[in-house]
């Protein structure tokens, strides 16, 4: 797909002024840049599309050790775990990426067991609630929270359950400090469902 259009393109193209040709910047040719993101990218993704092609070639014989490495990464959490790291990697655009995840997964070990909204703030809770708020009434309706839930991937498929089980079926208004409860306890549930195994 889109790989193969990347690595089978034609040839750089010659951007003469002058008459003299200048190097392609997206070839990565010339110049005291050095080369450019995309030609460094280009062995990796080569090599993952070589290791897709080896595993799409693999014979039937590999499914029990394919399902063992998937029970392995499910027991330990490892999508989960890597989720977060990529997202507060994003939130946060550290210098130093690698000091970066090492605090992090130093700080994830530290804080195990313990009550974790991840990488929300309560400063973060009142914001999604006064966007709900627009009047400035005070409260929402609950269908709201669930749709804040829903977004937050807390209780799938039970976000309105999530609410009644707090307010009960008929709380149709809900205020900022009673949203901010529900939404924290879910986000705590949540994560703690993903913290990773020792």
């Amino acid at each position: 797909f889109w790989l193969k259009a990347v690595t089978l393109r034609p040839g750089p193209r010659c951007r003469c002024r002058g008459g003299t040709p200048s190097p392609d910047p997206v070839a990565g040719g010339g110049g005291s840049q050095g080369p450019s993101a995309l030609t460094r990218l280009l062995p990796i993704m080569m090599d993952m599309e070589e290791a897709l092609s080896e595993e799409q070639g693999q014979t039937l014989s590999a499914a029990p050790q394919n399902a063992q490495a998937h029970e392995y990464l499910q027991r330990h959490k490892i999508p989960q775990l890597l989720e977060s790291l990529f997202a507060r990697a994003a939130l946060e655009r550290p210098a130093d990426l690698r000091q970066f995840l090492a605090e992090v997964l130093t700080d994830m070990t530290e804080t195990r067991g313990k009550p974790s909204m991840g990488l929300f703030t309560k400063e973060d809770l009142e914001t999604m609630f006064d966007m709900w708020d627009d009047l400035k009434t005070g409260t929402i309706a609950s269908s709201k929270v669930a749709e804040t839930l829903r977004a937050l991937n807390c209780s799938p498929g039970q976000e309105e359950q999530a609410v009644a089980d707090v307010v009960g079926p008929d709380h149709l208004l809900i205020d900022k400090t009673t949203f901010m409860k529900i939404v924290r306890l879910q986000l705590e549930a949540r994560h703690s469902s993903q913290e990773p195994k020792a």
